[in-house]
């Protein structure tokens, strides 16, 4: 940076290490003896625990390193007559002037004495001091005994009965909370309560900074530049170290409140927002995250250990039960209460509204939790429940990989800002010597590539921001998220990547929101025109780093689909303004004056939607590697099985569902057949109905009437079904999807759960009313058998 110093007018180092020979800045050579002084001068420190300057003035220290460098030709020094007028502190002088009785001690002062040797061509180098028999003697090992540890501390000078002494069993406790901790996590605490280091010094006197009037010159002539007048250098910007105590009194107090709070105050922090149920609706995130931990079981990853914990509760240390804080219930437990929760639920046919305006009706007992639980900005200021987590967290990372579900379980509630940057590797899976593999990688030749790879740094910047000090973490993090979230999007021709990403965007937009979709589709605003910045770099191009950590805290954590869902969270968010916006309109807001979007909503939006989407609407040929290869494992010659041609998805307004995941939603779904009345009577879906498309606008408000969660459309294969289906979200049909395979598939894949059902329909018609206009009344086929119970 300072091209060994030449490119400054001032000594690189602190002044009271510096060798004599750094004040004559002469060449840059030798500079490995200079830095055996500096090891000479914090031996003897160590040893005497006293200074080795008496001063700690800047210039004195100089004037005294001037005469040592005067004197550098003298037989020896430390007995100069004048050798007293120095600032070297007497006991420092006593040592390098006396001879030991002691052999060991002597042994220490001569080898001390050749670091501190004035005359470079007499001091050793580093080759030599390693070479000393000093080391070779046994002298310096961790078993010896004599050689007492005396580090000398700004801490030991500070006067303890000017502090804040701490007088009763209740701060006596606290602080020995914090004594477990580390410094960095004390700090972080200490800043929860109000502490402010600048503001503190401010106070104090410390930063008050010369005023910029007064540090100009009064006269400039030209033109060679001549300033005339005071030239007054900033004091603030000069290094100072003197030591400063900082209070705790703030953070005992509000440790000491939240130790008092009673259970009937407290929320519930460990509320699984993933795998909360509602009884009269699905969650795909249940068997997602079953089949990615039984998946990850096989995996080298977490054989070493299948839980840290094998009790149902997690402790993280001793002391955390003394503060009254809850213990997290492990995955286990979680899975026991949710299976609890299924099991109780019977058959129910209360009506649903639509997808945009639903209201999830989770148990009494889980709706009280998720009623109790503050909002995350507040728990993320809150100094108990931050303790709690930290502490938690940390113990859990000093156990990974072992504990790898367990942090997955636990960041699903929240991550400790103070740990993030860890915690996001170990959720990633990151592990291995991961210096060693960054420094294998070229990173300061120019190789001349012919292009760049775009929005990578907008993707980087949460990493690095938060491992700045450590790159190698940051690299390895990255490594393992574009796989999972971005897998293929940066290659040379991503174009067919990221136009089937944008279909399924649109496909899952129409399935929630049909009335905006909709909207969006009749004038043209496709998210071509605003939604690749997004997906490209996750949204680290919408909003600041501080929402981008809160939202990638649950993306991480999730499937690979949910930042499908986090977009549609955010056109939900607005709505209102482009439903009553035309084209030009849309241009202007994405561009120019994007609205504020509330994140925690968003977040919670998206969970919301991803619980309820079946799987299959949301996959794709280019997705990550692992769901591509569970794709190709069960890939047969059958014609509904075969991937769908990306320009076909761009041409389909609602998307197609899996015959894998119709048995989950068919207790909840209409299920509409627009074959032709004969195949429907051979064999049919149990409790669907055979309708004409033609008819759709006479019979639209009767269907919509029967309020079901999921709307399917079976139809033979070809262009009727997907252009029915995209009539319902026309008509604003939540959750509306065609079946991919039609009956085809539906036949090919009968088993105890789904049968054919080949009962005599029942005939439905308006026989005593008019139709629209000229249109005959309508007339539909609706088979007896009820639909299945819910599971």
């Amino acid at each position: 940076m300072t091209h060994g110093g030449k490119d400054v007018d001032f000594p690189i180092g602190y002044p009271a290490y510096l060798a004599p020979e750094c004040l004559d800045q002469i060449n840059d050579t030798i500079y490995d003896k200079r830095d055996v002084w500096a090891m000479g001068i914090i031996l003897i420190e160590q040893y005497t625990r006293h200074s080795f300057w008496t001063t700690s003035d800047v210039g004195l220290m100089f004037e005294s390193l001037w005469t040592l460098k005067e004197w550098e030709h003298e037989t020896d020094i430390w007995h100069h007559p004048d050798i007293n007028t120095l600032d070297i502190n007497p006991s420092v002088l006593k040592l390098l002037q006396e001879t030991q009785q002691d052999l060991e001690i002597e042994a220490f002062r001569q080898f001390v004495l050749k670091c501190l040797q004035v005359s470079i061509e007499k001091r050793w180098d580093i080759t030599k001091a390693l070479q000393s028999s000093f080391f070779a003697s046994g002298l310096v090992s961790t078993t010896a005994t004599k050689w007492v540890k005396g580090p000398i501390l700004a801490s030991d000078s500070i006067d303890l009965d000017a502090l804040d002494a701490v007088h009763d069993a209740d701060q006596k406790d606290i602080h020995g909370l914090l004594k477990e901790l580390p410094a960095f996590q004390v700090y972080n605490l200490w800043k929860l309560a109000g502490g402010d280091v600048e503001l503190d010094l401010v106070k104090r006197g410390v930063f008050l900074s010369t005023p910029i009037i007064k540090r100009l010159p009064r006269v400039c002539i030209m033109p060679d530049g001549t300033e005339v007048g005071d030239r007054v250098t900033d004091t603030a910007q000069l290094y100072s170290d003197a030591v400063y105590v900082l209070g705790y009194k703030e953070l005992y107090q509000r440790l000491k409140e939240g130790k008092k709070k009673v259970d009937n105050d407290k929320f519930e922090w460990d509320t699984d927002y993933f795998k909360l149920v509602d009884e009269n609706d699905v969650n795909f995130l249940l068997d997602e995250q079953e089949d990615t931990s039984d998946a990850d079981s096989h995996t080298s990853m977490d054989a070493e250990n299948d839980m840290v914990f094998a009790d149902e509760t997690v402790v993280a240390s001793p002391t955390v039960e003394s503060t009254n804080m809850p213990t997290p219930t492990t995955p286990s437990s979680s899975r026991s209460l949710n299976r609890t929760l299924s099991a109780s639920m019977g058959r129910s046919r209360s009506a649903s509204s639509l997808s945009i305006n639903s209201n999830t009706s989770i148990p009494a007992q889980q709706q009280q939790q998720v009623n109790n639980k503050l909002p995350l900005f507040l728990r993320e200021q809150d100094i108990n429940y931050q303790y709690y987590r930290q502490t938690l967290f940390s113990e859990l990372l000093k156990q990974y990989p072992a504990s790898r579900k367990e942090i997955l379980h636990h960041a699903k509630v929240d991550i400790p800002p103070l740990l993030r940057g860890k915690v996001w590797a170990a959720v990633l899976g990151v592990r291995g010597d991961l210096d060693y593999e960054y420094d294998q990688i070229n990173k300061y030749i120019d190789m001349g590539a012919d292009r760049q790879v775009s929005c990578l740094d907008s993707l980087c910047a949460p990493f690095l921001t938060l491992n700045f000090n450590d790159e190698a973490i940051a690299f390895a993090c990255l490594q393992k998220f574009i796989p999972k979230f971005l897998n293929n999007f940066f290659l040379s021709d991503n174009a067919p990547v990221l136009q089937e990403y944008l279909a399924v965007f649109r496909h899952l937009l129409s399935f929630h929101d049909p009335e905006l979709s909709s909207h969006l589709d009749t004038i043209g605003f496709m998210p071509d025109l605003y939604a690749i910045p997004w997906f490209l770099t996750l949204f680290t191009h919408v909003f600041p780093l501080d929402k981008i950590y809160h939202l990638w805290d649950k993306l991480l954590v999730g499937p690979a689909s949910l930042p499908l869902f986090a977009g549609i969270a955010i056109l939900r968010q607005i709505r209102d303004t482009l439903l009553t916006y035309e084209f030009n309109d849309c241009i202007v807001l994405f561009s120019d004056s994007f609205p504020k979007v509330d994140i925690e909503k968003c977040v919670q939006s998206a969970l919301n939607m991803c619980k309820v989407t079946p799987p299959s609407i949301s996959t794709r040929v280019h997705g990550p590697v692992n769901e591509a290869s569970q794709d190709t494992e069960h890939l047969s010659n059958q014609w509904w099985q075969e991937p769908i041609p990306i320009e076909t998805k761009k041409t389909e307004l609602a998307p197609r569902l899996g015959i894998q995941d119709l048995s989950k939603i068919l207790s909840y779904s209409l299920v509409l057949d627009i074959r032709s009345e004969s195949e429907f009577v051979k064999g049919h879906v149990v409790s669907s109905m055979n309708v004409l498309t033609t008819q759709l606008a006479s019979y639209a408000n009767i269907l919509k009437k029967l309020n079901r969660k999921y709307h399917v459309v079976i139809a033979n294969q070809g262009e009727e079904g997907p252009e029915y289906a995209a009539e319902l979200v026309r008509k604003n049909f939540p959750r509306t999807a065609l079946l991919q395979g039609g009956m085809d598939a539906y036949e090919a894949t009968l088993d105890k759960s789904i049968h054919l059902c080949h009962c005599r329909p029942q005939k439905q018609t308006t026989a005593g009313l008019k139709g629209k206009g000229s249109e005959p009344p309508f007339v539909m086929w609706r088979c007896k058998v009820p639909p299945p119970l819910k599971k």
